[in-house]
């Protein structure tokens, strides 16, 4: 088995949410991938609920998705024993959030980081663009249609799980990231 571990950070992210689901297709098409996905706890005050998109994306997209995605993709809103899930897993997505990379450092495994873009002073994409250099972790930045002011951040699906299936099934240099991490 392949086991990816996919999280936004306690709150979630939407952009990593949703390029998961979008994603589903092409990474489950592995017989032996798995995903455990923390889609984030929605906080009060807050109007994007992680969980509940998440949901309700995976219900338009069942239909394109083998009829065992069930048991080898799970999603829930917050991650207790994420050191489980750590020790298991063999590729993280994640965001740049200094916390997150720290984790992913101290635990030797290979990323694929999606920092958050126009954050102050840009800092989950300097962090991940450290670590990047160095070879532990790939990254791929958000965009939004700059000419639509009510689009939100999103990542190219399609290239999201090519590099995603790329690096499961390159053990060797998941693991010259994990060392470099």
């Amino acid at each position: 088995a392949k086991f990816v571990l996919a999280f936004g950070g306690s709150q979630g992210a939407r952009t990593i949410n949703r390029g998961i689901i979008e994603a589903l297709p092409a990474l489950l098409s592995d017989p032996d991938v798995y995903i455990m996905h923390g889609t984030g706890k929605k906080l009060v005050g807050s109007s994007y609920d992680g969980y509940q998109d998440v949901q309700q994306r995976l219900e338009q997209q069942k239909k394109s998705l083998p009829s065992d995605f069930d048991k080898r993709y799970t999603y829930k809103d917050f991650m207790d024993n994420i050191g489980d899930y750590y020790a298991a897993a063999d590729l993280v997505v994640c965001r740049g959030g200094a916390g997150s990379l720290v984790e992913v450092c101290a635990n030797g495994i290979a990323a694929v980081c999606i920092p958050k873009a126009d954050l102050a002073g840009d800092h989950q994409a300097v962090n991940a663009r450290v670590l990047e250099r160095l070879g532990a972790i790939n990254v791929i930045f958000e965009s939004k249609d700059p000419l639509d002011p009510t689009s939100v951040e999103r990542i190219d699906a399609q290239e999201f799980a090519q590099l995603v299936r790329t690096l499961l099934n390159d053990q060797k240099k998941r693991a010259q990231m994990g060392s470099v991490a």
